[in-house]
């Protein structure tokens, strides 16, 4: 949801299409330069922090690659895992999966391991570390005692292990019925969560050397899906630059000397991507998809929407754009209205708006009448979503003037209040921004919103060790020091973001609500030196925005121990519905991708269950017209 920038698609042509060739057998053929608008500012590329909305999500889903992936049915598919097993030992109540990683290396040429997906998955349950996706990983022995300090190790009480290069041990906590038997967890819903692009591999080597920074420069960020970063300047040109990875489901062994590419399903042509987020060329855009200049549209200015909305081809996101509210101790509403005042506010502010005027001033998204997104699976059947549930629509799609004014009379608003909404600088959150603005203000003369745009335009100096003359310049994430850093969310009252599920399953985005005394939140500890420099652990942290509410811990704690997921589901929806009532945050719209394509451009897969267009399979007709001018003056030589 941030400022489109171009993006250049060096398309790739397999064997199977070599009509499209003028030189089938000539392997040094790198394909086409497509143009397109793919997605916004992009500073980020650490799975563990950019996952936080629509855009970074859909950026990642072409870098990282998680064990498994799930079509558009729900179905799982093998992607960095070969092949898994469970391991059962009823005698000492012992049940474990086996995965069996695929050889695979980084965008280095160095081996992906099955230490690279432990360690990813140590960092997120460390309590040093705030992460959405800590809930995903709860299924595992000694996830949420260490995360919430209750065990001390991340290494040891925490059970993944990588048991050679390649095989990955997973044991899973033990769940009792009434006997005191062990009652297995669903194994299929637990796949499904190892989908998630937020449990990816790291390159564990690499991030052991550059923790805090490894994601936003391009000599530190190494990947494992089909692509990878090979320039990104935050500073002066605004652009990064992506290449097809072409070590991708490959060893380097296979790739000494010169490299010969024969299927997709062995490896990928390496093509290039040159990104940068200009919008100079915005009111051309129409003309040049006409004339084969640009090739692509995966996003586009508001005032085109409209007219390519019946072109457009869309899919549902996981993801809910929200209105995220300051609850925290300090804040000056809170102060001023006392928590049940600030409550009945909100729920005035969510009542005035209309979700439907809103997704037609931005066309691509659909109103929300949850939380919890389309496309999040509810109970065993993986063909029954969360909102088609019986009684899940529980804010409505139109604004309810009555109400609004009923819960405003009751949020003791005595006096002038000034409600600080932070959105990002894209055009559609500005419009959306804008929007809510006008709706909130109108509810009362007392009423005065501030609207901040946030941006990357902060930067950030990290000295190259103790060389401070080769000190590397980044920006600093907009959203993501927003979301993850208390003193930045502190600025704001409220702030405009995609809250992303990263799974088909709704217990992690409503687990991460969980108050700070229940540890469940995923954002862990405080960490503070003590007097003699060693770290320890202080406060536990709940969510963000501040939320605690008793009732909702409950039946939280309860989901987390229950493990027939249709009664889980049933929890979680009462857990949902407690989660409105006090309105910590406003949903808005269900998220939703689209593209539109030259007639030069076929195969855009979208078998992707997360909505994320899908470029493996891209193909171009006529694409030696666009071949990059290097290889132009190459072929005119020869």
């Amino acid at each position: 949801m941030k400022k489109v920038f171009s993006v250049f698609l060096a398309v790739v042509m397999m064997a199977s299409a070599c009509f499209l060739f003028s030189s089938c057998e000539n392997n040094n053929d790198e394909g086409a330069v497509v143009e397109a608008y793919f997605v916004g500012e992009q500073f980020q590329f650490d799975p563990l922090y950019a996952l936080v909305d629509d855009d970074a999500a859909r950026a990642l889903s072409l870098l990282f690659e998680p064990l498994f992936r799930l079509d558009n049915g729900g179905r799982v598919q093998n992607a960095l895992a070969e092949s898994y097993k469970i391991v059962r030992n009823k005698e000492k109540k012992l049940y474990q999966m086996e995965i069996t990683l695929r050889d695979a290396s980084w965008s280095n040429g160095t081996q992906v391991t099955a230490d690279d997906v432990v360690k990813a998955w140590q960092r997120i349950i460390d309590p040093a570390t705030k992460s959405q996706a800590a809930p995903l990983l709860y299924d595992i022995e000694g996830a949420l005692e260490v995360k919430n300090g209750e065990l001390t190790s991340v290494e040891g009480d925490f059970r993944v292990t990588a048991e050679s290069a390649k095989l990955l041990s997973i044991t899973f906590r033990n769940h009792y019925d009434e006997k005191g038997e062990v009652v297995e967890i669903d194994y299929d819903a637990f796949l499904r969560k190892l989908t998630s692009l937020a449990l990816s591999p790291i390159p564990s080597s690499i991030v052991a050397n550059a923790e805090n920074y490894w994601g936003r420069m391009s000599a530190t960020i190494v990947t494992n899906g089909p692509f990878r970063v090979s320039t990104l300047d935050n500073l002066n040109v605004k652009q990064f630059t992506l290449e097809r990875n072409r070590y991708y489901h490959r060893l380097k062994s296979e790739n000494e000397g010169e490299v010969t590419y024969k299927s997709l399903k062995e490896s990928v042509r390496p093509y290039q991507m040159v990104t940068s987020w200009s919008e100079d060329s915005f009111e051309t855009l129409a003309e040049r998809l006409e004339n084969n200049t640009v090739f692509l549209l995966c996003d586009m200015p508001l005032s085109m929407r409209a007219e390519y909305k019946k072109k457009a081809t869309t899919d549902g996101l996981l993801s809910t754009s929200s209105v995220l509210f300051n609850l925290n101790e300090g804040n000056a509403l809170l102060a001023a209205l006392g928590a049940e005042g600030y409550k009945n506010l909100r729920l005035a502010l969510s009542a005035v708006i209309s979700r439907e005027e809103i997704v037609e001033r931005i066309t691509f998204a659909t109103p929300a009448d949850g939380f919890v997104s389309d496309g999040v699976i509810n109970g065993k059947n993986r063909g029954n979503t969360f909102r088609d549930a019986k009684d899940a629509s529980l804010i409505s799609t139109k604004a309810e003037s009555e109400k609004a004014a009923t819960y405003l009379a009751s949020a003791n608003l005595t006096g002038p209040v000034t409600i600080r909404l932070a959105v990002s600088s894209a055009e559609a959150d500005s419009a959306v921004g804008q929007y809510l603005k006008e709706k909130w203000e109108s509810l009362s003369p007392n009423i005065r919103v501030r609207l901040t745009k946030y941006s990357y335009s902060t930067q950030e100096i990290i000295p190259d060790g103790n060389d401070a003359e080769n000190a590397y310049i980044v920006n600093v994430p907009g959203v993501e020091e927003i979301y993850y850093n208390a003193a930045s969310f502190a600025a704001y009252d409220a702030v405009l973001m995609d809250y992303q599920m990263l799974s088909p399953d709704a217990f992690a985005p409503l687990c991460g609500f969980a108050s700070a005394e229940t540890g469940m939140s995923g954002n862990g500890y405080n960490v503070v030196p003590d007097a003699e420099g060693h770290q320890h652990l202080d406060e536990k942290y709940g969510h963000m925005t501040g939320y605690a509410n008793a009732a909702y811990d409950a039946l939280i704690k309860q989901a987390y121990e229950e493990v027939d997921l249709d009664k889980r589901a049933a929890i979680l929806h009462q857990a949902e519905q407690v989660l409105l009532g006090d309105m910590p945050l406003i949903p808005l719209t269900f998220g939703q991708s689209f593209y539109v394509k030259s007639g030069l451009l076929s195969d855009i897969g979208n078998d992707n269950y997360y909505g994320y267009p899908v470029f493996t399979k891209l193909k171009m007709r006529d694409y030696t017209k666009y071949l990059p001018k290097e290889e132009e003056t190459s072929a005119e030589e020869q």
